[in-house]
This record gives structure tokens, C-alpha cells and sequence, in this order.
């Protein structure tokens, strides 16, 4: 089901293999990333072996963003759990997270298949 949290679409949906899909929609930036990062760390509980983001459908991201994302990493880690994401290289957003070396932390994927699957086989 598609919520509507901090002016962006979110749905959060378990994969099957303990991997969490969070998909977002829209403009995640300043005003929308405290309540996503409440609703995206919560929703990788201690049974997910990690956290899918899939951020095809973001239009526009900032650095408040991008902090988020970054947050969300080093928590998910220390919790055990990684974080990828879904963004082909192609889009403005995949190559802001690119050029800010973000994906070095977060891995980046071009399609939910891939992501899912990299985290699936470390389970």
C-alpha cells in the first residue's frame, strides 16, 4: 500500500527472503526526509537481512537527501543489515550519487531484481 509521508510516496513491502523494498515517488528533499527516515529505519526490522531503496520514481533529490541515504547506511550497518539502491546510472539522481561518491557506500542497481538479489544471496 502507498503512503503518503512528508510530501513523498513511500510503500514498504518484504520481498519474501527477508530483504524490505522501500520504493519512493517525487521530491525527497529537506521537507520530506525526517519523516522518511523514521519510516525507512523502522521498517528494516532484526529479521531483514537489509533494505532495498528504489528511487527510479524520485524526481529531485537535495543534500538533505542525500545525508538521509547516508544515515540510513551507517545505521543499517551497524545493525548488521546493508542498504543498496535502486537508480540507473542514466537519471539525474543516479548520477548526483554518483558524482557525490554515495555509491560507494550504497550500492546502486539499475533494476529492483539486481538489488533485491544482492542482498537475498548474502542471506
Amino acid at each position: 500500500m502507498t503512503e503518503h509521508v512528508g510530501g513523498i510516496e513511500l510503500e514498504v513491502e518484504r520481498d519474501g527472503r527477508r530483504v524490505v523494498v522501500a520504493v519512493l515517488a517525487g521530491e525527497l528533499d529537506h521537507d520530506a526526509v525526517a519523516a522518511v527516515e523514521d519510516r525507512l529505519a523502522g521498517a528494516a526490522d532484526d529479521a531483514a537481512v537489509g533494505l532495498v531503496c528504489d528511487l527510479r520514481e524520485v524526481r529531485y533529490l537535495d543534500s538533505a537527501a542525500l545525508h538521509l541515504l547516508h544515515r540510513l547506511e551507517r545505521l543499517l550497518r551497524g545493525r548488521g543489515q546493508r542498504m543498496v539502491a535502486v537508480e540507473p546510472a542514466a537519471t539525474t539522481a543516479g548520477k548526483v550519487l554518483r558524482l557525490t561518491g554515495l555509491d560507494g557506500a550504497v550500492p546502486l542497481y539499475d533494476s529492483r531484481a539486481a538489488a533485491v538479489e544482492a542482498l537475498a544471496s548474502e542471506d
